[in-house]
């Protein structure tokens, strides 16, 4: 899981520079501006994962493939197996309606249209939106937090820590190879690619799995792990990419 499963907003405005979307979010409080050089080293971060407006296109499209597709298709299963129907027409009428429903599905296919038809988002929708959308991430690991009171992990290290290593080792190899040897792909694209794949699960695996009220334990315990974790790994990909 990547960091576009907390923030899934494919009609989120995007700042005209990284010098002004750090600006803007220590403005806002997003960012603490209590923290050390925390200004430098953000807009570092960002110039060196989207040097250019066209180079944050990979990051954008994955965004809506995981809102409008990668989503739809994981809760379609899910309210498929869920289902206590007994006639399959009946299982894919329930399947259907949990894909529908979903914000995450709905909000991936608005930014779409919104995005085709050139439909013009009213300024205050806008400003909620980003609001909401801010708060939503915290709000989930507050949750993760509350769960993990009282819980043990020890029954899942091995499954949690398979889980974690596939996430944060195999998914970036994986996708190395690929744009690298089997489908070479431009170097901007490549470089947002690795980050991405590099990046450990996040919350949105929590709020899913407490939706439907299975792998919540496990599931917060790869979230939990593979952050840890990622401390180590994701430094070594910063590195690699030249951060």
């Amino acid at each position: 899981m990547v960091c576009i499963d907390c923030h899934n907003r494919p009609a989120h405005r995007f700042g005209i520079s990284p010098e002004r979307s750090v600006d803007a979010a220590i403005g806002t409080g997003l960012i603490s501006s209590t923290i050390p050089f925390i200004r430098r080293e953000a807009v570092k971060a960002l110039h060196v994962a989207y040097p250019t407006r066209e180079a944050a296109l990979p990051a954008i499209l994955l965004t809506i493939v995981n809102g409008a597709l990668i989503m739809g298709l994981y809760i379609l299963w899910i309210e498929a197996q869920l289902s206590t129907a007994s006639h399959r027409l009946h299982v894919a009428r329930d399947a259907l309606m949990g894909v529908v429903r979903s914000p995450l599905v709905l909000s991936a296919i608005a930014g779409i249209l919104a995005s085709a038809f050139d439909i013009e988002v009213p300024a205050p929708l806008l400003t909620f939106c980003d609001i909401m959308g801010a708060a939503a991430p915290p709000a989930a690991l507050f949750a993760m937090g509350l769960f993990m009171v009282g819980k043990s992990f020890k029954g899942d290290l091995i499954e949690v820590s398979v889980m974690s290593a596939l996430k944060l080792m195999l998914h970036p190899l994986a996708t190395f190879s690929v744009v690298v040897w089997l489908i070479p792909v431009d170097p901007e694209w490549r470089r947002v690619l690795l980050l991405l794949a590099a990046l450990p699960t996040g919350s949105l695996v929590f709020v899913l799995a407490s939706q439907n009220d299975t792998y919540v334990r496990r599931a917060t315990g790869v979230i939990l792990g593979s952050t840890l974790a990622s401390m180590v790994t994701l430094s070594w990909v910063l590195s690699y990419l030249g951060v």
